[in-house]
């Protein structure tokens, strides 16, 4: 099943699996500032103020991820490009509607 979270910049693809969400994330690392940008091509766009060193921004990541969907960090699981600034992310936990309707708001910003 799949479902998007649309808002002022788009929708974004989501799939569903038995232990939550998946979606894809692109990461801006060592920006002035943390802040969910908007969809762009089929991943959610993020900046993150940590660098790309010891897993730092994928760390800041997930705690931007968690409080914009309003669940504990360890619920947000980066799945594929732990190294790269394209990654895959499970929300464990949550319905594609439930991300749709929390990331509703930073994506209409």
């Amino acid at each position: 099943m799949r479902a998007d979270a649309t808002g002022g910049k788009g929708p974004l693809p989501m799939g569903r699996t038995r232990e939550g969400v998946v979606f894809r994330v692109h990461v801006h690392p060592h920006a002035r500032r943390q802040e969910v940008v908007g969809v762009r091509g089929e991943a959610l766009a993020v900046k993150v103020t940590a660098p790309a060193e010891g897993g730092q921004a994928n760390e800041a990541c997930r705690r931007l991820l968690a409080e914009i969907l309003d669940v504990p960090a360890e619920r947000v699981e980066i799945i594929r490009g732990r190294t790269a600034r394209d990654k895959a992310v499970l929300v464990h936990g949550l319905t594609p509607d439930q991300v749709a309707d929390r990331m509703k708001e930073c994506l209409q910003k």
